[in-house]
């Protein structure tokens, strides 16, 4: 499918120069300000384009101030098209939310450039946004006394969410509880991530839990010494059945 382009000019020549420069995309233009910024919210752009006309082209900037501000397009990149290069305006523009700029005559090896520059930087600012916002860390109650912790990303990325998902409320709340950790979804435990997994294990201090390792078995023991810390299940049914089996207390007098 191709890349969609919406172009907002009143200029007619540049509207029929990038139809025929940009063949490769699905390319849209438009004269009228207003319904320009209509079509992009509903047309789901990967680029928008705005004509700027003179310093003072309030059309212009009005139609990239109501772009930015609505939910459906304030994502897309948009590139400006000059007809001289103001530095105070495009600075004043730059941040109003025009990421780009071109100045006219164009040139069409460096419209297109630019044009896949900003559509990569924005696909690149989209998946970080879509990276920051994800939970790395899945906690559910798999019964009312037993609590199992997930990991849904690599340990590296688990570690800034630490603090705020182990912090001491959520610590004091486990302490009635059984708690174990998955990492059975893991492609792969390297050193660094039973290093890690050690540093987790060592947040709930002298309260014994139990990690569900599956096919991690062997990298888990030869690169850590959780064993010494934690219990280590195969999977979550044995765990379960270890839990079921009567507590002994430890006769003091016999270490």
């Amino acid at each position: 499918m191709k890349q969609r382009i919406v172009l907002i000019d009143k200029d007619v020549k540049t509207q029929t120069l990038l139809e025929s420069y940009l063949l490769e995309f699905d390319f849209i233009s438009v004269n009228d300000h207003t319904k320009g910024v209509e079509l992009c919210k509903t047309a789901a752009p990967d680029l928008i384009i705005i004509g700027f006309l003179s310093k003072s082209d309030e059309d212009s900037i009005a139609a990239v101030r109501k772009l930015k501000r609505d939910l459906s397009t304030n994502k897309v990149p948009i590139i400006g098209f000059y007809h001289n290069l103001d530095r105070v305006q495009l600075e004043r523009d730059h941040k109003e939310g025009v990421e780009a700029y071109i100045t006219k005559p164009i040139n069409k090896e460096i419209l297109i450039a630019k044009i896949k520059e900003c559509m990569n930087n924005a696909r690149a600012q989209r998946q970080y946004d879509s990276f920051k916002n994800k939970n790395h860390i899945k906690v559910e109650n798999i019964t009312p006394i037993l609590v199992k912790i997930s990991f849904l990303s690599g340990l590296k990325y688990v570690l800034p969410e630490v603090k705020n998902i182990f912090n001491n409320e959520f610590l004091i709340s486990l302490k009635s509880k059984d708690c174990c950790m998955d990492i059975r979804d893991f492609p792969s435990i390297s050193k660094e991530d039973a290093i890690i997994l050690e540093k987790i294990v060592s947040i709930f201090g002298q309260k014994r839990i139990a990690v569900i390792v599956g096919k991690h078995m062997g990298p888990i023991i030869s690169h850590s010494n959780l064993e010494n810390r934690a219990d280590l299940f195969m999977n979550l049914e044995d765990y379960i059945e270890f839990l079921k089996k009567p507590k002994t207390k430890t006769n003091m007098d016999s270490i």
